[in-house]
């Protein structure tokens, strides 16, 4: 399902891109500093993204763990959410999709873990629009074709991320995904 391209995403997201790799490959193997950070420097979309995952589960949301995260399966054939420390995902989308996105939405896990505050407005509240532009843009069968998915390094970010933790890139020398 995952078919990783290394885009250019220009000097300031290849060095973004690259934090966010490197600071994730390191709270991994320390996920104590993980879970510090989410609740200290990440606790305002921990709180945001709490609300909604309470929402969702008062509305028939499904919660189990993947790696140390919650997910919560909730509607269908709409995508995925990271919510701080979760993840709200869609049901019915098949299985290959579903751990794609379980894996990218872990990967925006750690974005908040190492951006903190900053996440929500260099990556969450962005990467909110472009999946709802594009989704507008294709539903209304627009001449235009959407860029790929992980052209923009916030969600490049997130998949390779997620992918080289715990996915299709999993044993992967980390230097062959940086920018």
């Amino acid at each position: 399902m995952y078919n990783y391209v290394k885009y250019d995403h220009g000097w300031l997201g290849n060095w973004i891109f690259n934090a966010t790799l490197k600071g994730a490959a390191f709270l991994a193997k320390h996920m104590w500093l993980y879970w510090v950070l989410q609740f200290t420097w990440g606790i305002l979309y921990n709180i945001i993204g709490g609300l909604i995952t309470l929402f969702c589960l008062i509305f028939g949301g499904k919660a189990s763990s993947y790696h140390g995260h919650y997910v919560v399966m909730f509607g269908n054939n709409w995508g995925g959410l990271e919510v701080g420390c979760g993840a709200i995902v869609a049901n019915n989308m098949g299985d290959a999709w579903t751990t794609h996105t379980k894996n990218h939405e872990s990967g925006h896990n750690f974005q908040n873990a190492i951006w903190g505050p900053i996440a929500i407005f260099m990556m969450n509240i962005p990467s909110a629009v472009r999946y709802w532009y594009q989704e507008i843009n294709s539903r209304r069968g627009h001449g235009e074709k959407n860029k790929p998915y992980d052209s923009a390094f916030f969600e490049d970010s997130a998949s390779v991320t997620g992918e080289y933790l715990y996915g299709t890139l999993k044993g992967k020398d980390i230097k062959e995904l940086l920018k």
